[in-house]
């Protein structure tokens, strides 16, 4: 919670006070795409980029230290994807901030072709593939086993490991792989 509050509290404070007190004014100049905004303070608008590429940086860091610690395959590709989706969005966003102020350059608001590409193409695809937020009885499952502080096993009638839980596997010095399929009486030293 305290995190949150230092994220976020200070960008919520600097970018309603740049938007209330002279930031982006709708003018009367219609564009192809719309109505061309202006800015009458440069300062306003350079802090308001500052505080806005901050929050872009630190988002796409998170999402690239998530992919960095992802072992199994699937997860890594689905963070790689969702990473790729957003950063597209934020990186059109930062695009458009950097653009704004020059006065010959005539921006649409690519922000938004951003998010309809990167959201529309990579996240929804990592969506629809992997069926990621699906909240199925099974994934609710996985999610708790996943998040039991104890540790737990899930074995066949064979004898071989379904699925292991993140406690069992740390308690046993496992990775998953060398674990899963692999019959119990190998790792527990059970005799037969």
């Amino acid at each position: 919670m305290g995190i949150a509050i230092l994220v976020y509290l200070p960008s919520i404070l600097v970018i309603s006070s740049v938007q209330l007190y002279g930031g982006n004014q709708l003018s009367d100049t219609l564009m192809f795409w719309g109505w061309k905004y202006t800015t009458p303070s440069v300062y306003l608008l350079a802090l308001e980029s500052f505080v806005l590429i901050s929050l872009n940086a630190v988002a796409l860091a998170l999402c690239f230290i998530d992919y960095l610690r992802q072992e199994e395959g699937i997860k890594k590709q689905q963070v790689g994807l969702v990473t790729i989706g957003i950063s597209i969005p934020l990186l059109a966003g930062v695009l458009a901030h950097v653009l704004q102020p020059a006065p010959d350059i005539m921006v649409p608001e690519i922000s938004i072709m951003g998010f309809v590409i990167g959201t529309g193409t990579f996240t929804g695809y990592t969506v629809w593939k992997y069926r990621l937020f699906e909240l199925t009885a099974s994934t609710m499952a996985e999610n708790i086993i996943a998040t039991m502080p104890e540790a737990l096993m899930l074995i066949d009638a064979r004898g071989d490991i379904l699925t292991i839980n993140e406690s069992a596997r740390n308690m046993l010095d496992y990775g998953r792989q060398e674990l899963i399929g692999h019959p119990v009486n190998t790792i527990l030293l059970i005799p037969a």
